[in-house]
């Protein structure tokens, strides 16, 4: 069953479907149905398709040139002395001047950081000597994208993760492409760039996110409820949680071995006696419960943008409901949204998705013994099939304020007995 919020709460207002995946220029109802006439028409033309090229292009470049700026310091050092010369930016972050100058310029062309041109600097320009006199400096709107770590527009770390990945191509097609198998997500190495990543969206909009659901912010308040992280990371829903609800018990779980030592340490720091971290596989967690789950199970079950990556989802969902305390326990489900037709994912951020999948999700999801469902898994009817194979009774999509992500709560069986029936079946 698949159902959505106004489907089953007759009080409820029509629910407004967000725009899936889509940036703000491609949710444009021109672009949209031109996509579709391109599609109808057997494709974009020539034209169209050289202009798709450019573009891919460009954006690979500009990712380097975020990443190469990022991993020197240079958006903070820019942010922080601007306006500058590449000699003083370059004394700054004590750095070769004469390269410090390119990537100025390139980050200019980028779109990253804005340029003075004085009049000795017009001078230097016409006589081809590269303008070295002219300062460099970053506007508001580029400082919060890539500087300003606290704004909800920071988004320098995704060009690091992107950058990352692409470094594990050629195990990618020697253990995937070539043998079929998958890679270890430790191989990657990026366990502190997507804590990075996620820190900024969960400081911002997870608050948001547990208001919009309903039952959820009041069962948080219920002193003893227990909640669990699954894929947590080095925990930073987990601790925004346990900060905001102290009254809860929250226990994030994760197999990666440095991301939980991580965690544990940010929780020592923030003096949170109210969140602990556990290193260990989904699969393998119910069967190291001490006690019987009906003692130490879960009120709420929070699975974000994870379980895509955790091998088979089949046996994975059947291990959530066993680590569920009782036919009350919300379990929600969120993943990238998308569609399991791929002419619906022409998008930016359907080929950011892609690229992602191919070098990461995939890989890690496969290296744990698993089919790999990829980073889309599908559009909301397929999340239900799935829920209902593992024994859930279905999906119902929640009305939460994020235009990137599904969410769901799975519907659990009305009885303990029905719950507990065949968990451990694959």
């Amino acid at each position: 069953m698949f159902t959505r919020k106004a489907d089953n709460d007759p009080s409820a207002p029509p629910m407004t479907k967000k725009p899936r995946g889509l940036s703000p220029a491609s949710s444009s109802s021109s672009s949209s149905s031109s996509s579709a006439a391109a599609a109808a028409a057997g494709g974009p033309s020539a034209d169209e398709l050289s202009a798709t090229v450019m573009s891919h292009l460009s954006g690979a470049m500009g990712g380097i040139i975020v990443f190469a700026g990022s991993q020197l310091g240079l958006f903070d050092a820019l942010a922080a002395c601007g306006p500058a010369t590449a000699a003083n930016l370059a004394t700054a972050v004590d750095l070769d001047p004469r390269y410090v100058l390119e990537w100025l310029n390139g980050a200019v062309a980028a779109g990253y950081a804005q340029y003075n041109v004085s009049k000795a600097t017009e001078k230097e320009l016409a006589a081809g000597v590269g303008g070295g006199s002219g300062t460099y400096f970053m506007n508001e709107a580029q400082i919060a994208a890539m500087a300003n770590v606290s704004s909800p527009r920071y988004c320098r770390p995704f060009f690091d993760l992107v950058v990352g990945n692409i470094f594990l191509y050629n195990d990618v097609v020697a253990k995937g492409f070539k043998a079929g198998g998958g890679m270890p997500f430790s191989a990657y190495n990026l366990h502190s760039t997507i804590a990075q990543v996620n820190a900024n969206t969960f400081a911002n909009d997870l608050i948001p996110w547990m208001e919009a659901i309903p039952g959820l912010v009041d069962r948080l308040h219920t002193p003893g409820t227990r909640f669990l992280d699954i894929g947590c990371g080095e925990g930073q829903a987990t601790l925004v949680l346990a900060k905001a609800f102290p009254d809860a018990i929250f226990v994030g779980l994760d197999a990666d071995h440095a991301s939980i030592i991580n965690a544990r340490e940010h929780a020592f720091q923030a003096s949170l006696t109210n969140a602990s971290f556990v290193e260990a596989s989904l699969r393998d967690y119910p069967s190291i419960l001490s006690e019987p789950t009906s003692r130490f199970g879960y009120d709420i079950v929070w699975a974000y943008d994870t379980l895509h990556d955790i091998g088979d989802l089949e046996p994975t969902l059947r291990a959530i409901r066993a680590v569920c305390r009782s036919p009350d326990t919300m379990f929600i489900w969120s993943e990238p949204s998308g569609s399991s037709n791929p002419n619906d994912n022409r998008h930016p951020r359907g080929v950011m998705r892609a690229g992602i999948s191919l070098l990461h999700c995939l890989p890690v999801a496969i290296g744990q013994d698993g089919a790999g469902t990829g980073t889309v898994i599908g559009s909301p009817p397929v999340f239900a099939t799935y829920a209902k194979r593992a024994g859930f009774l279905g999906v119902e999509e929640l009305d939460v304020p994020d235009k990137t992500n599904y969410f769901f709560k799975v519907l659990l069986p009305p009885t303990l007995d029905e719950l507990r029936d065949g968990v451990g079946g694959e």
